[in-house]
């Protein structure tokens, strides 16, 4: 095998694929990915047995051939050369990385130790826009469990209703709901995608140039595959039920504040400096005086008070002065940072129920806070 390639393609694809590969000490070859070469580009191949992974990269094929490579080893090569055009030429058992300035000899894998990809039995399909579908799974992922006793909720709940692709996840203290309008599926679909392979393909999505084109996902009962011209992804559905989780969701509440998103923010990660270990914050929420206060203390840092604005109040029965909820700081910061409205409402529910907050013009994106005990 012989190729010429820019340092910039091979780069690109190699961090991609390297994040594929597996640390298996009873099957080092998975730590490799498998170079071949195909009509004008070259794929690379990886997988650690749950994900499979090839993308395509163009290049100049000289001689036709495959290698397999140590993955963090030729990538942290390639970084360090100056050059921008490459040579990679098999010779032998070696693989030769040839610059105008420097050659490099790098031992290579057994062809035959590679693993095969699975052959995918295609059942069903439809297309989605790449940036919507990496923007859905992108506003939830953070909010599924990351304990994988229960799998059904380590995974990111996605099916379509109407006119509309729906994203979820929950680890059981919080929940998240993506809705994005969808064009493209004549099917009813529900799918459990398993969190460590959403972390990867999120990578690799945000890794795309092109954020417009379409993506297509196939599926069957146990497994998913997702692919364009350039790449292909592959990995096994979770098995089981997603929670019922729209029974969770309140339908009425208390009341509803809208306070200024930006300022928030800057409470909310200013209060993150003085969270104790729980990552507790209190809230207290004074609609007549118009103002919420946010409280933190740590025993070994000391204590942080802000409070905000309320720009609106909608209490119809409530008749205190305050009310006061505590809640995990981490938590209101990472679904507070998926909002882009210059406002956010917080609807407040009784004691022991989840706050909801939105954003006050997008009620695309839904996100639950279980409190915690005062």
């Amino acid at each position: 095998m012989e190729i010429k390639i820019s340092k910039s393609n091979f780069l690109k694809a190699g961090l991609m694929a390297e994040k594929i590969t597996g640390k298996n000490l009873n099957l080092p070859i998975l730590s490799s990915f498998l170079i071949s070469t195909q009509k004008g580009k070259i794929k690379i191949t990886a997988t650690n047995l749950e994900i499979g992974f090839e993308i395509s990269v163009p290049a100049k094929i000289i001689q036709e051939g495959r290698v397999a490579v140590p993955a963090k080893i030729i990538n942290s090569i390639i970084f360090n050369l100056k050059d921008d055009v490459l040579i990679l030429r098999k010779e032998n058992s070696n693989l030769k990385i040839i610059t105008d300035n420097s050659v490099a000899i790098l031992k290579t894998n057994s062809l035959d130790d590679f693993p095969i990809l699975p052959k995918f039995k295609k059942e069903n399909s439809f297309q989605v826009k790449l940036s919507h579908f990496l923007g859905g799974l992108k506003s939830v992922f953070f909010a599924a469990s990351s304990f994988y006793l229960k799998p059904e909720i380590a995974s990111i709940y996605f099916y379509n209703k109407g006119n509309q692709f729906i994203f979820t996840a929950t680890d059981s203290f919080r929940l998240a709901e993506k809705n994005i309008l969808n064009n493209n599926s004549d099917i009813l679909f529900a799918l459990l995608f398993p969190i460590k392979s959403v972390q990867e393909l999120i990578y690799i999505l945000n890794e795309t140039e092109d954020k417009e084109q379409l993506i297509e996902i196939c599926f069957n009962k146990n497994e998913f595959f997702i692919f364009n011209d350039v790449f292909c992804f592959f990995n096994r559905l979770t098995e089981g039920n997603f929670v019922d989780y729209k029974q969770i969701i309140p339908n009425t509440s208390l009341g509803e504040i809208i306070i200024d998103n930006e300022k928030c923010v800057n409470i909310l990660k200013t209060a993150a400096i003085f969270s104790n270990r729980l990552n507790e914050i209190i809230l207290e929420i004074y609609p007549d005086r118009q103002i919420v206060e946010f409280k933190t203390s740590n025993p070994e840092l000391g204590e942080y008070y802000s409070k905000s604005d309320i720009l609106k109040t909608g209490f119809k029965d409530f008749k205190g002065d305050v009310i006061k909820k505590s809640f995990n700081l981490k938590y209101l910061l990472e679904g507070i940072g998926q909002i882009i409205s210059p406002r956010i409402i917080f609807k407040i529910n009784e004691e022991g129920k989840p706050i909801v907050i939105q954003g006050e013009n997008d009620l695309s994106f839904i996100y639950l806070v279980m409190p915690m005990k005062l």
